[in-house]
């Protein structure tokens, strides 16, 4: 398979083992107990979901590589889809996160610099970065 596709579904694939492991920690009572017993559950349940989505990023794209197979997204219109599908939805998941991180119980986060710069300029700041950073 292409390079790009390759990274398109170790991307996918990962998200959603990652994804997968995050909701298991957050419900499944046994599992979440183990986790809250070592410090508090929220950081620790990112912090392994981060690290997670890094070595399985990096395994599935060791193993697309040796793959072979033809793909849909192989061909330019599908792939442009995909990838602008991904940004918007990226990008909408980073205003919403943006937005809802005030809201944490006891928080002196209102204060940061970052939360007194209105709602559009951070908006802007993530389309431009996602248009910067795109591979299109």
């Amino acid at each position: 398979m292409k390079t790009s596709t390759n990274k398109i579904l170790s991307f996918l694939l990962s998200l959603a083992l990652s994804f997968g492991f995050a909701v298991c920690c957050l419900q499944v009572p046994a599992l979440s107990n183990a986790i809250s017993s070592k410090g508090n559950i929220n950081l620790l349940t990112y912090a392994i979901a981060v690290i997670l989505f890094c070595l399985a990023y990096l395994l599935f794209s060791l193993l697309l590589a040796h793959l072979k197979k033809p793909s849909v997204l192989d061909k330019p219109y599908p792939a442009t889809i995909a990838a602008m599908i991904l940004s918007a939805v990226n990008i909408l998941f980073l205003i919403r996160m943006f937005q809802l991180e005030t809201e944490v119980y006891g928080s002196v986060s209102v204060r940061y610099i970052w939360h007194i710069i209105p709602l559009w300029l951070a908006a802007a700041a993530l389309l431009l970065e996602a248009v910067f950073f795109s591979p299109l």
